[in-house]
């Protein structure tokens, strides 16, 4: 699916993405879940940075899955590049970003105030993608 628009500007139609009716057959009547990827980051042509989404094949089976996602599964340049990438969305296309860049920003804050109360001759290096 990652590659899919290099078919042409009618790329969608040829995409998983428009056979919901296939899809949802597969998944109650084969008991076959199907699971569409796509890497934003070759859409992009951002190379390094990682990048995607999944379209699982019920609600359901995309809450188990993202029941078990770890918190941390965008890091600080992905979550800019993202919130750049796609100006004028509204706060909750990219809310996600903002909050996980704050929790990150947080997590960092505190670990430097602990290894500067263990050693004072240790040192956060920066690491903020902003700076």
């Amino acid at each position: 699916e990652s590659m899919q628009m290099w078919l042409g500007p009618h790329w969608r139609e040829d995409s998983l993405t428009s056979q919901a009716d296939w899809l949802r057959m597969m998944h109650e009547d084969k008991g076959v879940d199907v699971w569409i990827m796509h890497s934003w980051t070759k859409i992009w042509s951002c190379a390094g940075l990682r990048l995607g989404s999944v379209i699982g094949p019920t609600p359901e089976v995309v809450a188990e899955v993202k029941a078990r996602q770890v918190p941390w599964s965008l890091n600080m340049p992905v979550i800019d590049f993202t919130a750049a990438r796609i100006p004028g969305r509204n706060e909750g296309d990219v809310g996600f970003a903002r909050r996980d860049r704050g929790l990150a920003d947080a997590a960092r804050a505190r670990l430097a105030r602990w290894s500067r109360s263990v050693s004072s001759s240790w040192r956060a290096s920066p690491s903020d993608s902003r700076t």
